[in-house]
């Protein structure tokens, strides 16, 4: 039985920012739901994920872009049939790290002007992150080296934390690459679905 991917969309979108991922995924036999993040505050969002999760039978590939990362960690602690993370130009905090502690780490990041002109309350981003789930279920990171939100510098140091499965870097992909980078982002889902 092939496992089911949950897509979670980041904070300056929608879940229709995963389409060209999504159908090359169904084309590959899973079956795929594109969460809709409700982008109000950290808690609420990961509960609200946790629900899908919950309602869903057999193994899950989890995967968040950007904001979408962070609730993605908190929310798949709770379940065992989450089998593997992907990170998609995202953030994957530890306990009590929020995604501007990670990005501010490191030079260049624009994520506080972003914030200001995105649909998510604010207050999502700079809440902290509970247990993570990366601590315990496999985890791979796709990322952009000139990605302006998330510095390269942070994503490597995540994917270095969460000692990674598999890490790719892609020269000159913009930081939304489930739209701008579909074939590599279904790529790393399609090779994490795999190892489950």
């Amino acid at each position: 039985m092939n496992p089911t991917v949950v897509l979670v969309q980041g904070a300056c979108t929608d879940a229709t920012r995963w389409q060209h991922v999504t159908r090359r995924l169904r084309r590959a036999g899973h079956r795929v739901i594109e969460v809709a993040n409700p982008l109000r505050n950290l808690p609420g969002d990961a509960a609200y994920l946790s629900s899908v999760l919950a309602s869903i039978s057999g193994p899950i590939v989890l995967a968040g872009h950007a904001y979408g990362g962070v609730v993605a960690t908190d929310a798949a602690t709770d379940h065992d049939n989450v089998k593997a993370l992907v990170y998609v130009a995202s953030i994957a905090p530890d306990k009590g790290e929020s995604g501007p502690d990670l990005t501010g780490r490191f030079p260049g990041t624009l994520l506080d002007q972003a914030i200001q002109v995105n649909p998510a309350s604010g207050a999502a981003h700079g809440e902290p992150c509970g247990e993570p789930a990366w601590r315990f279920i496999p985890s791979w990171f796709i990322y952009s080296r000139r990605d302006p939100v998330i510095p390269v510098e942070a994503s490597r140091f995540m994917a270095d934390r969460a000692s990674a499965q598999e890490s790719v870097e892609l020269p000159g992909a913009a930081h939304p690459l489930p739209a701008s980078r579909p074939q590599a982002v279904a790529g790393i889902i399609l090779r994490a679905a795999a190892a489950v």
